[in-house]
């Protein structure tokens, strides 16, 4: 210890839930410096104790000594306590640390957490986890924010219940926010419900889950300008779109009016909205430049929808669309609109057809900095995006040359699965024979041409998770052309993961030789399969031995 408290205050700060707990054992004195740093932050519950069931004892153990503390002054006793913030070894546990809380965990979490194995439940007669969670708040400090909460109709009603009180506290502290109106309700009562959150003060994201059974009613008494005060920290809204009924008019102005400030907005399915998704953006949303559009496999959007929604801006710099099948063209139509501007892409799950459109992205875009074709875990729903070797070459066909790439100089991140390359190396399933002799190695030839003209790399995915294209992959060898790839100085990762490369011994020192700052190497494996284990030990154990700076990993996901 430094003995100095803004400086021990500096590295407290740098350290884990684990080190602290680790540092407050040394002695009485750093344990007394380093509680409040391990008590100040609840959001990793689930971590900060062994098991779940300590933390309930805390709250109870805490809870059950101020009831016999209550019944002692009702029978007239007088008890001597310990001054607030002066902690006493005859004070419970919550009673000593809980004024030390500044950031509770998600209420939800915090509610699971609390509450009893479902066996207990049956013969438990004392306070209800509701009760526990309230009992929490008065020992918090009075400055105390909440990490994450999700609410309803239920919560916020309007008769004094525990889940009304739990609302209440929440809603003036909550950072991230989820409300679900899913419930049936008359107009009156979903306004008074929405108008609530003009309480959330330090508000940074917004889920909202529309799932109403009958239209919204037109607001009366709306707020005026100068009282929207609730959303200015508000730099995150997601939209859930699943209504049966369509929207009042009052309903789009209210929500986008309050997200002046937003900068990021995500709608991951929609049901008719995306007119009004549209119009409130450029209307309201001035500060949004980003867009997630998508990623329910139960619900979605439409190619209109998503079309009509990236209207919504005269520039967008983010990008990103998940989608469960064809991606058709008035998305491709609407995106060329933002080419000027657009600066991430990430497209996900896409089929074949609509990929040897998506070269024009890389062609056109002059401030592109990461473009993924490859985002998430294959499923069954989403299958990795794969684009053909000879559309990702993009070549003059009267000259032969390639056709040049305006984010040739400003791509760092690259992610895209090449396939459709004859390997006259391989055998069986999904191998594609050869046209001709040494069509393969020519092909894979100018794929490397192609990628060593992004010189600003720094990462590199060409492998899926699930092997779905291993066969048609390029082999990754000095003797295939990976020599080519010699000026991606600034390269940091690659990820080969999920395809049959030749990697050896002699590929491995001249990656280390050629990219002085690779750091972590996904899929080293010269197979590529789950079933097929034949990674290159000798590769990686001179790895280890003489670059232990460099992870080898064998999947990224």
């Amino acid at each position: 210890m430094l003995d100095i408290p803004e400086l021990d205050g500096m590295v407290f700060r740098q350290l884990g839930l684990h080190d602290l707990a680790q540092c407050a054992r040394v002695s009485k004195k750093w344990h007394t410096l380093v509680m409040p740093y391990l008590w100040c932050n609840l959001r990793h519950l689930r971590w900060t104790f062994a098991d779940r069931g300590d933390f309930r004892r805390i709250v109870l153990e805490d809870y059950l000594a101020e009831r016999r503390h209550q019944e002692l002054q009702e029978d007239g006793n007088s008890v001597g306590q310990s001054t607030q913030g002066q902690p006493s070894p005859l004070l419970p546990t919550l009673s000593k640390y809980g004024h030390w809380i500044r950031m509770l965990p998600c209420l939800n979490t915090l509610e699971s957490t609390l509450d009893l194995p479902w066996k207990e439940k049956r013969q438990w007669e004392g306070p209800t986890v509701k009760e526990l969670i309230l009992h929490l708040f008065k020992r918090c400090s009075p400055d105390v924010q909440v990490y994450e909460f999700w609410t309803g109709f239920r919560d916020l009603g309007y008769i004094e219940s525990p889940e009304t009180a739990i609302a209440d506290f929440a809603l003036s502290r909550v950072h991230h926010l989820g409300v679900r109106l899913r419930y049936y309700s008359s107009g009156p009562e979903v306004w008074k419900l929405l108008n609530r959150l003009d309480e959330c003060q330090v508000l940074r994201s917004l889920v909202l889950k529309v799932e109403l059974y009958a239209g919204i009613e037109d607001v009366k008494g709306e707020r005026t300008k100068d009282e929207l005060k609730g959303w200015a920290s508000l730099k995150e809204l997601t939209f859930y779109d699943n209504a049966s009924a369509t929207y009042s008019n009052a309903f789009w102005p209210w929500l986008f009016k309050r997200c002046a400030s937003v900068e990021k907005l995500s709608v991951t399915t929609c049901n008719g909205a995306a007119k009004s998704i549209e119009q409130g953006l450029l209307a309201y949303m001035p500060n949004v430049c980003e867009i997630s559009l998508g990623g329910d496999p139960k619900g979605g959007i439409s190619d209109e929808d998503m079309a009509t929604i990236l209207g919504g801006s005269k520039g967008w710099k983010v990008v990103k669309m998940k989608r469960y099948g064809l991606l058709r063209r008035p998305v491709m139509d609407a995106l060329a609109k933002h080419f000027s501007t657009l600066e991430v892409l990430v497209v996900d799950g896409i089929e074949a057809p609509m990929m040897n459109d998506m070269v024009q992205v890389p062609r056109f875009c002059t401030k592109l900095r990461t473009l993924a074709y490859i985002d998430t875990k294959c499923s069954e729903m989403n299958g990795c995006s794969k684009i053909d070797a000879k559309v990702f070459i993009d070549q003059d066909p009267d000259t032969g040359v390639l056709k040049p790439w305006k984010c040739e100089a400003s791509l760092k991140v690259l992610k895209v699965m090449v396939v459709g390359i004859p390997r006259s190396d391989l055998k069986g399933i999904g191998v594609i024979e050869e046209a001709y002799p040494g069509e393969g190695g020519e092909i894979q030839g100018q794929v490397y041409d192609r990628l060593a003209r992004l010189t600003n790399l720094e990462t590199l995915w060409l492998g899926d998770e699930c092997g779905s294209a291993g066969v048609q992959s390029p082999e990754m060898s000095l003797e295939s052309g990976l020599g080519k790839l010699s000026g991606l100085k600034k390269l940091k990762e690659l990820n080969v993961a999920g395809f049959l490369t030749s990697i050896g011994i002699e590929e491995v020192q001249w990656m280390v030789e050629n990219w002085p700052k690779l750091r972590i190497i996904y899929g080293f494996d010269n197979r590529g399969f789950d079933d097929i284990d034949e990674i290159d030990e000798e590769a990686v154990a001179w790895l280890k031995e003489n670059h232990p700076e460099i992870t080898v990993v064998r999947k990224p996901w």
